[in-house]
């Protein structure tokens, strides 16, 4: 049986969930790594690392090692995936996309390292907004935003976004994008559709607009 989909927030709630999908003999609850159990205990298994993206190197939080089916059960965005670093240097090759741009979103963020990448190679990192839906992964988010740039800096905006549910609020309230980033931002068949259609509503209705998802 497919394990469940569920919000973890305290650990009754996980063994319930676990147990009335039938469960197995390895309850995953136990273990409460990658961040992702409230307070302390959980957030000392996130590491510092610095990542050089072209010609400067950031400071990114994160949980880096565990694996894709580890990371689906507790929180995908804690951990930094590959695809981001290439999005990153992807971006550092070709920062004509992004100073071009008036507006950028990032959708899944995650620890965000390609839209800190992206606010660095700008110009101007204040109309950068990446966002995320999970509150442990905001939390992250905005540390290494704060870890990026100094007090007082010009910076991208960390923001809750929902793909099911808080599209139409959030495009009411900053508009429409010339840019949409994503790095590995779709996990299950059932996620694709709600991806596609925020794509649709925030990108802007312009030539030069451009999705790298």
């Amino acid at each position: 049986m497919p394990r469940p989909v569920v919000k973890p927030r305290t650990a009754a709630k996980y063994q319930t969930s676990w147990k009335n999908s039938g469960g197995n003999s390895s309850p995953p609850w136990k273990e409460w790594r990658f961040g992702i159990k409230p307070g302390a205990r959980g957030k000392k298994y996130y590491t510092v690392q610095d990542v050089t993206i072209g010609d400067f190197t950031l400071n990114m939080k994160a949980v880096y090692n565990i694996t894709q089916k580890e990371a689906l059960f507790f929180a995908t965005g804690l951990r930094l995936w590959p695809s981001a670093r290439i999005l990153s240097m992807y971006l550092a090759a070709h920062p004509e996309v992004l100073t071009a741009a008036d507006a950028i979103v990032e959708l899944g963020s995650g620890p965000g390292l390609a839209g800190i990448a992206a606010s660095k190679l700008c110009g101007r990192p204040s109309k950068v907004f990446m966002t995320d839906h999970n509150e442990n992964v905001l939390e992250l988010l905005q540390e290494n935003i704060e870890s990026n740039f100094g007090e007082g800096e010009d910076r991208p905006t960390c923001e809750f976004l929902d793909w099911c549910t808080g599209v139409e609020r959030f495009k009411k309230r900053y508009g429409t994008f010339d840019v949409v980033l994503g790095a590995d931002i779709v996990y299950s068949e059932r996620t694709i559709m709600p991806m596609l259609s925020t794509v649709r509503a925030l990108l802007a209705e312009k030539v030069s607009k451009r999705c790298f998802c």
